[in-house]
């Protein structure tokens, strides 16, 4: 069973090394263009998150040796955690987050997506989205 805040665990630390160094901090606000929808933002939280999102999962950082926060993470493991632990975040180098297709639903059970950027298919057990999604419906994920 992972702890609670698992994702928060390493979310954190990746914001904190990035924090840490202002010019990676100014770099990778401004690729991000974070003031700009902050300024727009109705819910500013949000914005946060996806950008704490993008630092860990897609954004490849000098000071991560050209790596995104999560492959320096599970290649260096700088909190010391147990290995079934890290284990789990490795896993995470196998999830794809962006636009998704809906190709197939197991009412009740869950759904089948494909990846628009990469045409990679899985199954997502998700009750609510097998009842709530139809078959050709985009969805972020």
């Amino acid at each position: 069973m992972l702890q609670k805040g698992f994702l928060g665990q390493i979310s954190g630390w990746v914001v904190e090394q990035t924090d840490r160094d202002k010019v990676a901090l100014e770099k990778v606000t401004k690729a991000f263009g974070l003031y700009k929808y902050l300024e727009k933002a109705n819910e500013p939280e949000k914005i946060i998150g996806l950008f704490s999102e993008w630092l860990v999962f897609d954004r490849q950082q000098k000071i991560f040796d050209n790596h995104t926060g999560l492959e320096y993470f599970t290649n260096h493991n700088p909190l010391n955690l147990p290995s079934h632990e890290l284990r789990a975040y490795k896993d995470l180098l196998e999830f794809e987050i962006g636009l998704f297709e809906i190709k197939g639903i197991e009412m009740g059970k869950g759904i089948v997506l494909e990846s628009i950027a990469s045409g990679n298919k899985n199954f997502v057990h998700d009750v609510s989205s097998s009842l709530s999604l139809r078959l050709g419906d985009t969805v972020w994920a």
